[in-house]
């Protein structure tokens, strides 16, 4: 039986993330913490959110490594986006050079930067 001990401090701290963080699965790490504390045992706590024993003990582990921010999100989740590496003003200038062929653009972005787009991609860069 595995269980985590919190102080008041840190209880209260999970509490507030609980109850505020904008990701749902920051809260669920929150509130599976506090359910540990409460002595609900890793089996109990793997069928209370629906996922594997490994899933529970990953962020018991991940909590007494690094505390807080181990149960908040790691940076660099998701899709990377295709023209984050060409300036915004570089992009502005080939559009305004070819402002009636957004097909032009986009040839000239894959012909210089070697970056393949789709027309659609680029009118939503840009609109950003």
């Amino acid at each position: 039986m595995r269980y985590i001990d919190l102080t008041e401090q840190e209880a209260r701290e999970l509490q507030a993330v609980y109850k505020s963080s904008r990701y749902l699965i920051e809260r669920k790490r929150s509130q599976c913490l506090l359910l540990s504390h409460q002595g609900k045992s890793i089996n109990e706590l793997a069928g209370i959110f629906g996922v594997t024993l490994l899933t529970i003990t990953n962020c018991l582990d991940k909590w007494k490594q690094g505390g807080r921010t181990g149960i908040e999100l790691e940076s660099g989740r998701g899709r990377k986006q295709k023209l984050a590496g060409i300036e915004q003003e570089q992009l502005e200038a080939y559009v305004a050079a070819h402002h009636r062929n957004l097909n032009a653009v986009v040839a000239l972005i894959q012909e210089k930067h070697a970056v393949v787009v789709s027309k659609k991609t680029l009118q939503r860069f840009l609109k950003t």
